[in-house]
């Protein structure tokens, strides 16, 4: 529990909100937590967020003090607005994340070793059902003991989740958002290199494609990295994606342990050790 006092002894004296966090730890990288905040200033609760964290696997559960929205589907405002409403505590989003680094498979006498990368996350807007999304990257990597390591990243994002969602029972949505509603065929469709119009239409694009090569001389090592992210190109009669590559070296030498010094100050004296 935290919090604070702002000139206590003045009669304007003011109060920071109070931070209150409870945690139960099952284990490592196991716990569920409870944040609040709270505000004096108008004596209610303004945050209330939830988590579970089992190793990989995280969710959390968040409310805030705040004013409703509501989507405007006609007129010169169309989109979500803000209503009139009292400001209360309502819900405000649900988040959903894996994180997995398996451990790499030696092959060939430990000579070669090679592993697999995941990290996702879904981002559940409970207040304005459109901004959802849902991220995605996949890893591979490849080694070759003290010689080369070779990294391939690649992340894919979908601002359109929530159209997976919109038939549900007890969502209650004015409009019917237009594309696939089935999510495992919207993901195949993204593959379909073969319909250029079912590619277009899926929700999931990629975002970014990430090359490293790490070569090691001894006491130097070599670092070759290229990412490569889609951009439209609006230059030409028709726009197009293209992608546009950043690529980087770098050269650094292995730092010595033997040879590490570590300096302290001491009043008015330095320390070498």
């Amino acid at each position: 529990v935290r919090s604070k006092v702002n000139d206590p002894f003045d009669s304007d004296r003011t109060w920071d909100p109070v931070y209150v966090t409870e945690t139960l730890r099952f284990g490592t990288n196991m716990y569920l937590q409870q944040s609040m905040v709270y505000s004096p200033a108008v004596e209610e609760f303004t945050n209330l967020t939830t988590s579970l964290v089992l190793k990989g696997l995280s969710a959390s559960f968040t409310a805030i003090r705040s004013r409703t929205y509501e989507l405007i589907v006609s007129g010169p405002n169309q989109g979500w607005q803000q209503t009139s409403d009292p400001e209360r505590l309502n819900l405000k989003e649900f988040k959903l994340g894996f994180v997995g680094d398996f451990k790499k498979a030696s092959l060939w006498e430990d000579r070669l070793s090679l592993g697999l990368r995941i990290n996702s996350g879904l981002t559940f807007d409970l207040q304005r059902y459109t901004y959802s999304n849902f991220t995605f990257s996949l890893g591979f990597t490849m080694g070759v003991t003290n010689f080369l390591d070779l990294s391939l990243d690649a992340t894919s994002e979908n601002a359109v989740i929530f159209r997976y969602f919109q038939d549900l029972p007890f969502v209650n949505f004015p409009i019917t958002l237009p594309g696939e509603k089935n999510v495992f065929v919207d993901l195949l469709n993204s593959f379909r290199f073969d319909r250029e119009e079912l590619r277009k239409s899926s929700g999931f694009k990629l975002k970014s494609i990430k090359l490293t090569a790490l070569h090691h001389l001894g006491d130097w090592n070599a670092k070759l990295e290229m990412i490569m992210t889609p951009y439209l190109d609006s230059t030409g009669i028709y726009p197009v994606y293209k992608l546009n590559p950043e690529i980087s070296f770098l050269v650094q030498w292995v730092p010595v342990t033997e040879i590490k010094t570590e300096i302290f100050h001491d009043k008015d004296k330095f320390t070498f050790r």
